[in-house]
């Protein structure tokens, strides 16, 4: 859990890192066998974007409105180094687009 509020959460449910966050998870990436599932703000989906940690996105429009919104990405994340792979509708108005890192 990445937050900017650490004194919010007890102790068993965050673990401080003592090392850069960037660092840690790219080991995380390296030593695992499984997905690792990043759902994050703006500024933590932007610090892992640029570090180049992530391979694949999947983003699901859901048809309400929550005021304006909140940002996918700060700055100025591009996805030009990124594919469409799939896509899909679902009857309640759901959309969802995938999106796999190029080799």
């Amino acid at each position: 859990m990445l937050t900017s509020s650490p004194s919010s959460f007890s102790s068993d449910v965050a673990v401080a890192l003592k090392e850069p966050i960037l660092s840690h998870c790219a080991q995380l990436k390296e030593q695992s066998k499984e997905d690792i599932w990043l759902i994050g703000g703006g500024k933590a989906n932007a610090l892992f974007l640029d570090a180049g940690l992530i391979d694949e996105f999947i983003f699901t429009y859901i048809p309400k409105t929550l005021g304006k919104g909140i940002r996918i990405f700060e700055g100025d994340a591009s996805l030009n180094s990124y594919s469409l792979v799939e896509h899909k509708f679902y009857p309640n108005g759901v959309f969802q687009i995938r999106f796999v890192l190029k080799n």
